[in-house]
């Protein structure tokens, strides 16, 4: 494997100290080679969704966006030492059906203040235009997954 090929290895470290300091991209896409791509699809919540949209026999679903905390399936104790998905913490899911049963995942997410805070009431977030440290931070994350559809 070539250097270029190796995709980007920036993971939740690297995404938390880029949006308390205002430093890196206001936006970042990561691939299905990228290190943080690979954490993000350990997520129970990936998993328990890939399950609902091979039960509804694939075609398009989502979007659906899921909370991370103790109430819900993922939060920081299941995280654990996975910082990428304690990083992006809530996100869209969304999946479609391609050709021969593949399937396209995409998650979106915003890292800003609010969701920091778990979105505790009067929080404010801030654009990186305004604010630079702790500014939105916009990142997408997909993958293809081969045959998960059986037509």
């Amino acid at each position: 494997m070539q250097a270029s090929e190796r995709g980007d290895d920036t993971g939740g470290l690297r995404l938390g100290w880029d949006w308390l300091s205002g430093r890196g991209p206001k936006y970042r896409e990561f691939g299905p080679s990228d290190y943080a791509t690979r954490q993000m699809m350990t997520s129970p919540d990936v998993a328990y969704h890939r399950e609902q949209f091979v039960q509804q026999g694939g075609g398009a679903y989502g979007p659906n966006t899921l909370k991370f905390g103790m109430p819900w399936n993922d939060n920081p104790l299941r995280a654990g030492f996975n910082f990428t998905r304690q990083a992006v913490g809530s996100f869209t899911i969304t999946i479609q059906e391609r050709n021969n049963g593949d399937a396209l995942f995409t998650l979106t997410n915003v890292t800003s203040t609010k969701s920091f805070l778990y979105d505790f009431p009067g929080v404010q977030n801030h654009e990186r235009s305004e604010m630079k440290a702790m500014g939105n931070i916009q990142q997408e994350f997909w993958w293809y997954e081969r045959g998960l559809i059986k037509h």
